[in-house]
């Protein structure tokens, strides 16, 4: 007879849990670019105090990102999985004076804020705060979009 009393409340409580589970597809803005969710390659960095330019070479390791149609952004250094964050994209006004911006938010802030812009196989990331890097990316040739 306890459990039947109880039984609704196991019910909410399955139905929350496997709500919670259920990751849904990320929402775009309108005219945002979807060719965002891909494979993409670490070219170079340029920004900083200094302007400082920063490569794969100077650096001494590759890096690879993805963005995947779940809300997932993977960061890869050298192969090596490093970063799995949460993140959504957002309509908003850059801080560089753009009118228009798409901007990558990411869970709990983990990572800056950053706007993009894909021009064909191009990644254009550009962080969203004073004194901040922007970076270049090529889209890899396979691609994983979840």
């Amino acid at each position: 007879m306890s459990f039947l009393k109880r039984s609704p409340l196991v019910l909410v409580v399955a139905l929350l849990t496997i709500n919670m589970s259920c990751q849904k597809d990320l929402v775009f803005p309108e005219g945002s670019n979807k060719e965002l969710l891909n494979k993409w390659e670490w070219i170079r960095s340029s920004g900083g105090f200094a302007g400082k330019v920063i490569t794969p070479v100077s650096e001494g390791y590759s890096k690879t990102i993805e963005f995947s149609s779940k809300g997932i952004y993977k960061e890869f250094r050298n192969g090596k999985q490093v970063k799995k964050i949460n993140f959504e994209i957002r309509e908003g006004k850059s801080m560089f004076g753009q009118s228009k911006a798409f901007i990558i938010k990411f869970e709990n802030e983990e990572l800056i804020n950053q706007s993009f812009l894909i021009r064909e196989d191009t990644l254009f990331l550009n962080e969203e705060v004073y004194d901040g890097f922007g970076h270049i990316f090529l889209k890899e040739d396979s691609n994983s979009n979840d």
